[in-house]
């Protein structure tokens, strides 16, 4: 299905859930790109937001994603780089499992050099 308003691979999803499952899950913000998508999170993560899921990529709309909760009571995704529905698009299966929403996932890392950092000055 292609939507007519825009040609990113999803712009509402929609899944029949148990019971306790209602209302809104999450909302996503767009993020000019990968780069974009890993500063607001670490700002998200420095103001105190907890993060459950990410920073990776999901396997549907190869987007780059990262959540938080939120005190809004819904989940907010950053998500940047999603697939285009173009006249280039096709569709492509995965098997179902546990890992079949993310290709891969990253842990923020704040601060990073090889060797893990200077040596110590007692040293």
């Amino acid at each position: 299905l292609q939507p007519r308003a825009s040609d990113d691979h999803h712009c509402l999803f929609l899944l029949d859930t148990p019971p306790h499952m209602q209302g809104l899950e999450h909302v996503a913000f767009h993020m000019q790109g990968p780069t974009a998508l890993m500063l607001a999170g670490s700002r998200m993560v420095k103001k105190g937001y907890e993060s459950f899921w990410g920073p990776g990529r999901h396997k549907f709309g190869s987007n780059w994603f990262w959540y938080f909760n939120s005190p809004m009571g819904v989940h907010v995704e950053y998500d940047a780089d999603m697939d285009k529905h173009d006249e280039n698009w096709t569709a492509r299966s995965i098997d179902v499992g546990p890992e079949t929403s993310q290709m891969f996932l990253f842990e923020n890392v704040e601060k990073w050099s090889p060797g893990g950092g200077p040596p110590h000055p007692d040293h």
